[in-house]
Order: structure tokens, then C-alpha cells, then sequence
């Protein structure tokens, strides 16, 4: 049984059952024991891999997207790169060196923040970016970071990570699930009263930790001289029917109560849901795959398989690119949301939503 386990267990035990949020973020950010809290879960060695651990190429053509965005801006003189759960610092890495390679006055007038909640992330983010640029600020909430300047916000497997609730439907009604104990482990019950939900589904799910992240998110793009964002996850465009939340620990998934604080716990994002926040008229919705292929990323993997010096750097383009595109793969699974200011044009690799829409 893992410390954090033994916590949660006798929380519960002295002051009765709790959310599915309140366990999920007892889980993911008690402070030393929570999963993001210590170690490092990305990479091989961790428990899951990202795009930007998959292949640099992906936080490259993110680079050239945020530069070619920064143009679209009229080129301002300064404007802040805002990323939200950074992990290591791979992806700002990556999208800092394409900026510089292709359009150096963009890389001279940004302003690096980064905001993550976690002390032990943020030390290894401070690390991988010592030196990139001379100034990068670090924050712990988005209440911190300044809109008062020209911004671009990427956030790449970032809303799964806010803790979720479920609903579960009996008898027409909608009960929230709780986490109870039961001979000195940890398990799933209902509360006595129902709550006031609208679904169809048998179980459904709701985040409003992540709602009232995207709510704080939109004033402060609004109140911003212009803004655009990126936000990429796992997910639907349509409502999701029924419950998505698991737990992955070294690449393998396995039961949310089996090692709370070792493993992560992730759910599938509804899209939907995040544009009804963020406001329909500002956001469009894409598969990963199909942004990708309109900023140019598979004619950037070519340049790169003629570049190969080994058989083996080229399998690894070949495979790593063939993960992010291949619809039953990354390309499909994964959503691409943009969100950009009215005094903006359309964003670059969302072209065919705009053109779906008129």
C-alpha cells in the first residue's frame, strides 16, 4: 500500500466518503505524495509518452505555428508564450529553437512564462530551459501570468489532468459517485441524494475544476490586446457518453485505486464542452492528424528522413511520425483546439474548419 494510499484511507475513515475530484486531486497534487507532486512521470522511463517526448518535430512545427501566429499579429515588438503544464520543458524547448531558426525577430520579442502547479516539475523545467532565453517567468496559477500584452497559450495534455466527477444514473436519476473504504481499501459508493445533471448516458462526467479554468482562461484572452491558443488532448469533439477516467503506471493501464500518488489518472476531454466556455465563435475544434498536416509537419518529417545519418534515426521518424498521424493512432484520438481573438484572422491548421463553417 502506498503512503498516500494509507492517507486517503484514513482521511475517509475520520471524515466520511469523498468526490471522485476530491480523490483524483488528493491523488495527482497532495504536496510530496501527490503523482505530479514528485519523480518525473514522462518518457520511457516514466509512465506515459507525449508528443514532444515522441519526436522533436512536434514542438518544432508548434514553434512555427506560434511564429507564424506572432506575424499574423502584425509582428508586435513583445508578446508572452504562455505554456500551462509544461511537463519537463521538452515542448517549449523545441518550439523556442524552430522560432529562432526560422524567424529570429519573433524569438527577440517573446516573453517565455510557464505555470505549473508543481515545485518538482517547475525545477526540471528550469533546468532544460536554463539559458534559452533571457528571461522566463514562472508561475503556479494563470492568475499570475500578464495578458496585457499580445499572447499565445499552448496547453498540450493539459485538461485531463484536472480532477473529474461522475454522475451514475439510476432509476432516472443522477448520483454522484464517492470514494468510500471497505476492509482497509478503497472503493466506489453513491451519495444518498441526487444531484441535478442532464445526460442521457448511464454514467457521465463533468470537471468543474476544469470549467472554471477554461472560464478564468477566456477573460483573460478576451482582456488581452490579441490573442490565440492551443489546446491539445486526448477526447471528443461530440458529447462522451459514459465514463472515460483511468489509471496508467509504467505504460500499462491498471485499476484507479491500485497505487494512488504512483499512478496517473487521466480522463477523455469533451471538446464540446470546452468550446461552450471558451465561446463557440472564437473556437474551432480539429483531429490532431489533420492539424499537423496543415502546418506542414509530414513535408517537415521528409526533410528530416533525408537527413537520417542511421537506419535507425530513420525507423525512429518513421514510427514516431506514423504515431502522431495515423488516425487509429494519435491522429484521431487526439483534438486540436484553436482559440484566436476577433481582431485576428484564421488560424494556420485549421483552414478546412473555417471553410466547413461558411
Amino acid at each position: 500500500m502506498t503512503a498516500l494510499k494509507e492517507h486517503i484511507i484514513r482521511h475517509i475513515e475520520e471524515n466520511g466518503p469523498i468526490s471522485l475530484a476530491d480523490y483524483m486531486g488528493m491523488c495527482l497534487y497532495t504536496e510530496d505524495e501527490g503523482y505530479y507532486m514528485h519523480g518525473m512521470p514522462f518518457g520511457k522511463d516514466g509512465d506515459f509518452i507525449t508528443a514532444p517526448e515522441l519526436t522533436p518535430l512536434f514542438g518544432e512545427m508548434l514553434g512555427l505555428w506560434v511564429a507564424a501566429t506572432w506575424q499574423q499579429m502584425g509582428a508586435p515588438e513583445s508578446f508572452c508564450l504562455v505554456e500551462f503544464g509544461p511537463g519537463r520543458g521538452t515542448l517549449y524547448t523545441d518550439m523556442l529553437r524552430a522560432i529562432g531558426k526560422a524567424l529570429p525577430q519573433c524569438l527577440n520579442a517573446l516573453e517565455g512564462h510557464l505555470v505549473d502547479i508543481s515545485p518538482n516539475l517547475r525545477q526540471h523545467q528550469q533546468t532544460t530551459l536554463q539559458g534559452a532565453l533571457p528571461t522566463i517567468k514562472w508561475h503556479s496559477s494563470i492568475a499570475d501570468v500578464p495578458f496585457n500584452k499580445p499572447t499565445i497559450v499552448i496547453g498540450n495534455e493539459l485538461l485531463d489532468a484536472f480532477p473529474v466527477e461522475q454522475y451514475e444514473q439510476v432509476d432516472g436519476k443522477y448520483y454522484q459517485r464517492l470514494v468510500t473504504t471497505e476492509n482497509d481499501t478503497l472503493k466506489l459508493t453513491r451519495a444518498d441524494e441526487p444531484s441535478e445533471v442532464e445526460s442521457l448516458a448511464e454514467v457521465t462526467e463533468q470537471s468543474p475544476a476544469m470549467e472554471n479554468f477554461l472560464a478564468e482562461l477566456r477573460d483573460h484572452l478576451e482582456r488581452a490586446p490579441q490573442a490565440a491558443a492551443l489546446l491539445i488532448d486526448y477526447g471528443s469533439e461530440k458529447a462522451i457518453a459514459g465514463e472515460t477516467l483511468q489509471a496508467l503506471r509504467k505504460h500499462k493501464y491498471e485499476g484507479i485505486f491500485d497505487t494512488p500518488g504512483q499512478a496517473d489518472l487521466t480522463w477523455h476531454i469533451p471538446f464540446k464542452r470546452v468550446c461552450d466556455i471558451l465561446g463557440d465563435t472564437h473556437s474551432v475544434v480539429t483531429d490532431m492528424a489533420l492539424f499537423l498536416t496543415e502546418i506542414g509537419y509530414n513535408i517537415r518529417a521528409e526533410q528530416a528522413l533525408r537527413a537520417a545519418r542511421t537506419p535507425e534515426e530513420k525507423e525512429h521518424i518513421e514510427a514516431t511520425s506514423h504515431r502522431l498521424i495515423d488516425p487509429n493512432q494519435m491522429g484521431a484520438h487526439f483534438k486540436v483546439l484553436g482559440w484566436c481573438s476577433d481582431n485576428l484572422k484564421q488560424l494556420q491548421g485549421f483552414q478546412h474548419c473555417y471553410a466547413d463553417s461558411e
